[in-house]
């Protein structure tokens, strides 16, 4: 299941637009979320808004399960595109072979869902973002977060998953 849509997906897709300045412009007004994209000198180190993370906020530890983490980094999809690190699951699937290696990857893991190592999250927070083509200018964003991000991601939605669920329930349609 599955193939038969990646296959016509592939057939069908335009790939990756050429990069232009009207490519640029419409990148950026799908990112803004404003709908419109920013002035041409909007300098997005000084102005773009602040984070709403309190680092600081007391919160009760998060202790990410070792055997969720390994299932997790197991079903990583191999050959998968990089994130701005360069960091692919192919990379995280050796420390499955050091059981030791293993352990200080769920350690810094468990530091990054916990808010520590703040400037490694900082950067791990960044997607590199590929414009895949509709035709023209208009493009669809295809944001590649970092590998290791996933990962800790991914772990955190599946051993969470039923108090997810319940928390959003109300929400979800």
């Amino acid at each position: 299941p599955g193939h038969l849509s990646k296959a016509v997906a592939r057939l069908t897709s335009l790939g990756v637009a050429p990069w232009t300045p009207g490519v640029e412009r419409e990148l950026a007004r799908l990112v803004s979320g404003r709908g419109e994209a920013p002035a041409e000198d909007f300098d997005w180190d000084t102005e773009a808004p602040p984070p709403a993370f309190d680092w600081g906020a007391s919160r009760p530890r998060l202790v990410l399960d070792p055997a969720v983490f390994r299932r997790r980094l197991k079903r990583a999809k191999r050959g998968s595109a990089p994130g701005p690190t360069g960091l692919r699951a192919d990379h995280l699937h050796l420390f499955l072979s050091s059981p030791d290696h293993l352990e200080r990857l769920l350690r810094v893991g468990e530091e990054l869902a916990n808010g520590g190592l703040r400037e490694l999250a900082d950067h791990l927070a960044l997607s590199s973002l590929t414009p895949l083509s509709k035709g023209g200018d208009a493009v669809r964003p295809l944001a590649l977060p970092d590998g290791l991000r996933r990962l800790v991601a991914s772990t955190i939605c599946e051993q969470f998953k039923e108090e997810l669920a319940e928390t959003c329930a109300p929400l979800s349609v």
